[in-house]
């Protein structure tokens, strides 16, 4: 036991002054590395969270919208071919014709979400290529997503 304590006197016998001092620097700089680095990966996982929330019920809108144009399509084809050009859908099914395709959407889903529906007619292959495209503001950024589908007169009736 009496080896123990003249071996720790010795090596205590050897320190600087201040080298207690530089030692707790360390630390404290490695511990607040540590927390900033535990706050940057908080907060880019609340991040990423609240846009994988936004997109999923972005998408959510964007099918409700193909839905709305196969409802459309099913209801009468020649009405169907009529809609050629880009739309604004709302949450209650109204189209709004657009008069230029880079037009903006009205954000009138859950105020927060905008939608529009452009449709591409094919005579030649006689379908329909629909593009849903359903964008939101997130800070300050515009974020969408879209889904695309071909249509065609799959009943043979008008």
């Amino acid at each position: 036991m009496r080896s123990t304590i003249q071996q720790f006197n010795n090596l205590t016998k050897y320190r600087l002054p201040g080298q207690s001092l530089v030692e707790a620097v360390v630390a404290v700089a490695v511990v607040l590395l540590l927390v900033t680095g535990l706050i940057v990966a908080t907060t880019s996982s609340l991040r990423f969270s609240s846009l994988s929330k936004y997109r999923t019920q972005a998408i959510t809108y964007a099918n409700e919208g193909m839905e709305f144009v196969r409802r459309l399509r099913d209801s009468s084809w020649t009405d169907f071919i009529a809609k050629d050009g880009t739309y604004c859908l709302s949450s209650t099914e109204t189209w709004t014709k657009l008069e230029v395709d880079d037009d903006i959407c009205i954000f009138d889903i859950d105020r927060f979400y905008a939608r529009k529906v452009m449709f591409t007619y094919y005579p030649l292959q006689e379908g329909m290529r629909v593009t849903v495209i359903v964008s939101w503001v997130e800070g300050e950024w515009v974020n969408s997503t879209s889904l695309a589908s071909y249509f065609t007169n799959w009943r043979g009736n008008e």
